[in-house]
């Protein structure tokens, strides 16, 4: 065991084994970037709204991977001791040919630290910007990189950046973070064939008694919660958190077979949404909508960014440590209590004449 990510504060600390390359089973798809029991470092500076992509990328993974005891640390500055996986927002870069050829050595030395770690270490690395004149620092690092034989060990996402405070385009840098680390896209997707009175497929759900008479309905089991931003983002209407939940928060219902008319869907009787039957046969995502599980999922998202703040706030010289602590792990215990939680639901979709 090695202790590693320790704040100035000393308070955030983690005990993790360091992993050999396939040491740990990924995930159902074979594809996701992270393991069970992997640390997440996190340097992105001080201020909390340029840090606000690793609340949703936190409240992601787990909300959707509840068990995997996957622990985000939101760090200082990089760490002498490498997590396995490190997301690196890096400070502007000199805009001068020198500054900027020193800049690149120094995070191509940064690879060479991670390859001698362990073959398993992956960093990503949001694009630097330039603190003047933007130059062509992708360029220069991707050929760094090659040099030092290292372009394997680093994620980098060319125009990404998250020197923008805006909620949304914040979003959109974990939405990009999570599609280069393949992050699986579906909460749930449950299909009914009204006529045949069943079930076609489910994917992350447990759908049973179903009934498809006047009323169409069942109670379902769902093994993980979405996630909800939109009080977050401040507009429910945002395109960027509408193509975030299309992406990444699917939450399929779909009805063949449904006669020609309007239903009003609910779930645990919250009023949803009301679609016509036609609507409901590619499926509609419940992302979007007020439901009992987007509830849940907006106070795991809460107690994320306050996780955030204390992490951030312990940074400070004079800081009362042991009270941040205290606080960190009350919230860490409620938001486990949320996601760990089974939940069932009643699906129901009733003829509305309105």
């Amino acid at each position: 065991m090695i202790r590693l990510l320790q704040s100035r504060a000393g308070w955030l600390t983690a005990s993790v084994l360091l992993y050999l390359a396939g040491a740990l089973p990924v995930f159902a798809d074979g594809e996701f970037l992270l393991q069970p029991h992997d640390t997440v470092g996190i340097v992105a500076g001080a201020d909390p709204r340029t840090n606000l992509f690793a609340a949703y990328l936190e409240t992601f993974v787990v909300s959707r991977f509840p068990s995997a005891d996957i622990r985000f640390a939101q760090l200082p500055g990089i760490p002498e001791q490498l997590p396995r996986v490190l997301v690196y927002s890096p400070p502007c870069y000199p805009a001068d040919p020198g500054g900027l050829e020193n800049y690149a050595d120094s995070l191509a030395q940064l690879s060479r630290r991670a390859s001698q770690a362990s073959p398993s270490v992956k960093i990503t690395l949001l694009e630097p910007s330039a603190c003047a004149q933007r130059g062509p620092i992708m360029e220069t690092l991707e050929k760094k990189l090659s040099e030092a034989g290292t372009r394997n060990l680093i994620i980098l996402l060319a125009g990404v950046t998250a020197t923008n405070p805006d909620p949304g385009a914040q979003l959109s840098v974990a939405q990009a973070i999570l599609d280069q680390w393949k992050a699986p896209t579906i909460v749930f997707d449950t299909s009914v064939d009204v006529l045949g009175k069943r079930f076609l497929d489910s994917v992350n759900s447990h759908p049973h008694d179903l009934e498809a008479d006047r009323v169409i309905g069942w109670r379902q089991e769902e093994t993980t919660l979405p996630v909800n931003f939109a009080a977050s983002i401040g507009d429910p209407q945002d395109p960027r958190l509408a193509e975030f939940n299309d992406r990444f928060n699917r939450q399929i219902v779909r009805l063949r077979g449904a006669r020609p008319e309007k239903f009003r869907v609910t779930v645990d009787g919250w009023t949803a949404t009301t679609r016509w039957g036609n609507d409901l046969f590619e499926g509609i995502n419940l992302a979007a909508y007020r439901t009992p599980m987007s509830h849940l999922a907006t106070r795991v998202h809460e107690l994320t960014l306050e996780l955030l703040g204390l992490q951030i706030a312990s940074w400070t010289s004079g800081a009362d440590v042991a009270a941040l602590a205290a606080r960190a792990e009350e919230v860490q215990t409620e938001r486990a209590e949320i996601v760990a939680r089974p939940v069932a639901h009643d699906y129901e979709f009733l003829p509305d004449a309105r």
